[in-house]
């Protein structure tokens, strides 16, 4: 974990703007900026979301909405520049 990564952990998302010794500074993306002890961080699970440029995405569609939600994805997906088919 690095100045300016977003970190999530349980219900705080954001960049963290400072790390000490005993606290880590978290800059939501709310704008507030929450102070959170190193050692929750270091007894809890901490995801990195800026820790790879691409990131893998999960959609849930129910049934009823599959073909519009399939129109959407695709018209969504055709800027993207590379995308990993199976």
């Amino acid at each position: 974990m690095r100045i300016c990564d977003v970190i999530k952990r349980q219900d705080i998302v954001g960049k963290d703007e400072h790390i000490s010794l005993r606290e880590t500074h978290v800059r939501k993306l709310s704008n507030e900026l929450t102070l959170v002890p190193n050692s929750t961080l270091f007894k809890n699970p901490v995801e990195i979301l800026t820790d790879k440029h691409q990131r893998r995405h999960e959609i849930i569609v129910g049934v009823s909405y599959l073909e519009l939600a399939r129109g959407a994805i695709r018209a969504a997906m055709e800027g993207i520049k590379l995308i990993y088919q199976n």
